[in-house]
């Protein structure tokens, strides 16, 4: 990524994040507005991220600040109906959106499939905002956030086994149920260590 380009980028992502409260549009759908028309007209040179940048830097901040904010609890008591959401829902939606985009778009089902998986994770920003707007019931708003936490973790394994498919033209379950394995049990476990280091160093202080 060009830092130029980067810089426009951010200082665009500003302006409509400012612009979004004086106009009372969510910042998401504002941006994706925005990044349409973008888009469209050419308004910006064309950005490359390589996924490795995405993954290792900006998506562990976004997870890291959905996590801390949803008390265990609550989590616990639900945990059945957020993992079967998480899990299930990120599949079965990126199988539905991988096959539709296959046959009305012909895009190769892996390529297609491979889509599936990165727009699957939902964003639960503007959904959580019109929740609170309506008064709506806090187990609700608890599951609807502590799902799209989780569902990110279940669509990155899904992302990088079809990946791996696409480029090496081979399928191993037992690779992809080790990756799945290592990357939610491992995530985890760092997590709980991390999490229980922090929490000691705050109690003394």
């Amino acid at each position: 990524m060009h830092s130029f380009s980067f810089f426009w980028l951010m200082l665009l992502a500003s302006i409509v994040a400012m612009l979004g409260r004086f106009v009372k549009i969510p910042y998401t759908i504002a941006l994706v507005l925005t990044g349409l028309v973008v888009g469209y007209f050419g308004l910006l040179p064309g950005v490359y991220l390589e996924p490795h940048i995405l993954f290792a830097i900006f998506l562990p901040p976004l997870l890291f600040e959905a996590g801390i904010n949803i008390h265990f609890r609550p989590l616990q008591r639900q945990w059945k109906i957020i993992g079967v959401l998480a899990i299930f829902g990120t599949v079965i939606s990126t199988v539905l959106v991988g096959y539709g985009m296959h046959y009305l778009l012909g895009l190769p089902i892996l390529v297609a499939l491979l889509f599936g998986a990165m727009i699957s994770p939902t964003d639960p920003i503007s959904v959580l905002a019109l929740f609170k707007r309506l008064g709506v019931n806090e187990r609700l708003s608890m599951i609807v956030e502590a799902e799209s936490l989780f569902n990110d973790g279940i669509a990155v394994v899904l992302f990088g086994v079809l990946q791996s498919v696409l480029v090496t033209s081979a399928f191993s379950l037992s690779q992809s149920l080790v990756s799945f394995i290592v990357t939610v049990c491992g995530g985890a476990v760092i997590g709980i260590l991390v999490g229980a280091v922090a929490s000691t160093h705050y109690a003394r202080v």
